[in-house]
């Protein structure tokens, strides 16, 4: 059921922050107490149920996330239903972290989705990249954001901070810069194959990470 996705405590669709350092340090195949990983400061620490644990949900699919290692930001692969495959942005911020609600299944990519019953909530969070499916996407994998350390890979200074999705079946892989707090497409650099992907023929890649030495 896609509505369950709206549920913070179905299981289902849900982005979690949780902190194993308490635990045991010996295996267990028992389930630990939700309140054993709460770290305390999550949005609904105060419940009693996994809801505790709960930093984001209206999510459909999302089958790839990075962590931004300089913000503590999610960028997540979102795969969608019919018409969108979404790349979406989970924004840590500055103290205890907020509740997010990616829309699913009220919205999908940036258009109205099905519904759910009761109204649709306040505040949905669209993605910073939504890619039609008429365009042979179906199957998108988040990218981390590029952080230029100085490696032997390094971009260059016009790359800090960009964040990089691509497409299983598609094979191309985006860029996208952030001004001012606002995502957009990248400018097009030299050697790019054409004007909307940054890379092409890289069909079939299941992830996207960044390297130790940023890139």
């Amino acid at each position: 059921s896609a509505c369950n996705a709206q549920s913070l405590t179905s299981q289902s669709g849900c982005l979690l922050r949780i902190d194993p350092s308490l635990l045991p340090a010996t295996p267990s195949t028992v389930l630990p107490a939700y309140s054993a990983i709460d770290p305390g400061d999550n949005p609904n620490s105060a419940a009693t149920d996994f809801s505790q644990l709960v930093v984001g949900h209206g999510l459909r699919n999302p089958f790839r996330a990075e962590i931004d290692p300089l913000t503590g930001n999610v960028y997540i692969g979102d795969v969608g239903a019919g018409s969108f495959e979404e790349y979406s942005e989970y924004v840590r911020g500055v103290g205890n972290p907020t509740l997010v609600n990616f829309g699913w299944p009220w919205r999908e990519g940036n258009i109205a989705g099905s519904t759910c019953s009761g109204s649709q909530p306040p505040g949905l969070v669209d993605p910073i990249g939504a890619v039609s499916h008429g365009g042979g996407w179906a199957a998108v994998m988040g990218g981390a954001r590029y952080r230029n350390l100085g490696g032997q890979y390094d971009f260059g200074p016009s790359y800090e901070g960009n964040a990089f999705y691509l497409d299983y079946y598609a094979g191309q892989v985006r860029r996208l810069v952030n001004n001012a707090g606002v995502w957009s497409a990248a400018p097009v650099v030299p050697g790019q194959p054409d004007a909307t992907n940054w890379g092409t023929n890289f069909a079939s890649v299941t992830s996207l990470r960044l390297g130790p030495d940023g890139a």
